[in-house]
């Protein structure tokens, strides 16, 4: 299957993949498209979204994207929780303090270079 969301990923962009390629979709395929055109290519392609406006599985309820998965896919371990509320922390500017490790979380991603061409 086919899993569309927005270019240039951050936490929780990040995280989604690896969680859907672990536990939900072992043959999953990730497309990054610029964000007005995530809607439009998920419908094409057969694709879910996810982590953009209007995604099948993007924040609601005030979860981030990654945490939205496990709920929508019953994943209750107690360590994919516990990396959800890391997720959670570092994606959700409000809730930077949700773990110790949420606010290194965001460190860690400004050092990613960009992924398009300069």
């Amino acid at each position: 299957m086919k899993w569309v969301t927005r270019e240039r990923p951050k936490t929780d962009r990040i995280a989604c993949p690896w969680l859907i390629k672990h536990f939900i979709d072992p043959q999953a395929e990730f497309l990054y498209v610029p964000t007005e055109q995530v809607l439009e290519v998920a419908e094409r392609e057969g694709a879910h979204s996810y982590d953009a406006p209007n995604a099948e599985y993007t924040h609601r309820d005030g979860l981030c994207s990654f945490e939205v998965l496990l709920d929508e896919y019953t994943l209750d371990e107690p360590a994919l929780q516990l990396l959800a509320r890391i997720v959670h922390g570092a994606d959700v500017a409000d809730d930077r303090d949700a773990t110790p490790q949420s606010r290194g979380a965001t460190r860690g991603r400004r050092r990613v270079p960009p992924l398009e061409p300069r």
